[in-house]
């Protein structure tokens, strides 16, 4: 009968405050975690006005496997209007570079890559995020909108292979994002 009389007796405006004390931190905590994911992108975004060589944003590519009767070391020249590959999204943080690569194949396969951009170049490795494919691609940058070079690596075959690379920047902002399933 005595906590009860406490209870009524206690205003609506104490109480509030109590509960404010209790729940003081956990509340800053999530208007914080809440924050951070909101600025996050803008952040990272904006670390890369201080770069001169920006690569963030969306990408899609173009790859041409070398033949297998090449000889080690040969690459196969690109031919004229190759269909896409695969579309990319790259984060850039200064001059570390991560993002994901979606593969146009029916099995739609997702890639992991992450890297550095040294001078003109950049270095990436990736990885399959369902599976056991990995490699390394060497891009030069050769403009604002394009990017040149190879790919090496491990085939779901279990071979090795190399081709010609080439990544074009997505400048129509409206494109629709990738389909992440």
């Amino acid at each position: 009968m005595e906590t009860t009389s406490l209870l009524l007796n206690v205003s609506l405006s104490e109480l509030l405050k109590r509960l404010l004390e209790h729940f003081e931190v956990p509340l800053i905590t999530a208007i914080l975690v809440i924050l951070i994911g909101y600025f996050r992108d803008r952040l990272i975004n904006l670390s890369a006005w201080f770069v001169p060589i920006k690569v963030h944003g969306t990408w899609y590519t173009t790859l041409t496997k070398s033949p297998r009767e090449m000889p080690l070391g040969a690459v196969a020249s690109p031919p004229q209007n190759q269909e896409v590959w695969e579309d990319v999204i790259l984060h850039q943080f200064f001059n570390q570079v991560w993002g994901r690569t979606f593969v146009h194949n029916e099995n739609r396969d997702i890639y992991a890559v992450r890297g550095r951009l040294v001078a003109k170049n950049l270095v990436l490795i990736f990885h399959d995020t369902n599976g056991f494919n990995t490699g390394s691609i060497f891009l030069r940058v050769t403009s604002k909108e394009l990017m040149q070079g190879y790919e090496v690596g491990e085939g779901s075959d279990g071979n090795l292979y190399s081709g010609v690379y080439i990544w074009s920047k997505v400048v129509n902002k409206f494109v629709a994002r990738p389909s992440r399933h």
